[in-house]
């Protein structure tokens, strides 16, 4: 974004003149129009508006003043690098138990998760992370190796939380574990599964897991007998399945609020 300024600031004056502006202006103007007009509020809708953005970046990077390239480059090397030495710390932390107040604040977050060494997860974060440090004490700083010391300094940070951190954010997030569990319950001869409650993400999980798909309650199928159903802890049973017969319940992690019931509706209840 700071390079995007750069670039249009620069040549605000003569901007008609530069055609290679004008098709990434028009196309992110096209965007914001098209998100304004957008009921939903979505993030990922803004997601098309980096390819003009990067577009018209890479023309800003040669119009930077010395000074600024290097204030740029030092930014980043001081931001990447503390937030590695956070994912580093943290993983660190996790697998001797040192300190204990930060392995207890982690181990709670994460929901208990007890982590295990991964050899192949640890040498990759060790392998990219030396490679940001050499790219960092060896490059010239220039416009140019500024930019490029900032996409070696994102591309550290995401390596070495999806091959760190990922373990407990999947613990703590992932559905995989429940639905699995549910899916021993699933009785292989039911071609059906009516869903109530659920959220489209948690249609398309629980196909996903189970490779059942979910008949939403707007379209159940009355002669369905089995029922998932998500319910806030805090919830009551709706009034309509109290007679069903539970087969099995679930959630994520002990302090998360929704939960999974698996219900059957008996025959004599018919």
């Amino acid at each position: 974004l700071p390079l995007v300024i750069v670039a249009l600031y620069t040549n605000l004056k003569k901007i008609k003149q530069e055609k290679r502006l004008h098709l990434p202006i028009i196309f992110s103007i096209s965007i914001l129009i098209t998100i304004c007009f957008d009921s939903r509020l979505d993030q990922i809708n803004l997601m098309p508006i980096l390819i003009p953005f990067s577009i018209i970046g890479v023309g800003g990077i040669d119009l930077l003043k010395r000074s600024y390239a290097s204030a740029l480059n030092w930014f980043g090397i001081l931001i990447f690098g503390f937030i590695g030495i956070l994912i580093w710390l943290g993983w660190f932390t996790m697998m001797t138990g040192f300190p204990s107040k930060l392995y207890d604040r982690i181990f709670y977050l994460s929901g208990n998760y007890l982590a295990e060494l991964s050899v192949i997860s640890f040498l990759v974060a060790l392998v990219i992370t030396l490679l940001w440090l050499i790219s960092v004490f060896n490059l010239k700083i220039t416009n140019r190796s500024s930019v490029s010391n900032w996409a070696l300094g994102i591309t550290m940070i995401w390596v070495n939380a999806i091959m760190l951190c990922s373990p407990f954010l999947d613990n703590r997030k992932s559905y995989s574990g429940v639905f699995l569990d549910a899916k021993k319950h699933l009785t292989q001869n039911s071609s059906c599964l009516n869903i109530y409650n659920f959220s489209e993400n948690h249609i398309n999980l629980l196909h996903y897991y189970t490779g059942i798909k979910g008949i939403d309650s707007d379209d159940r199928d009355t002669s369905c007998r089995m029922i998932m159903l998500s319910l806030n802890s805090a919830g009551k049973m709706p009034s309509e399945f109290q007679s069903w017969k539970q087969i099995w319940s679930g959630k994520r992690i002990e302090r998360d609020k929704n939960y999974f019931v698996l219900m059957i509706k008996s025959l004599d209840k018919e």
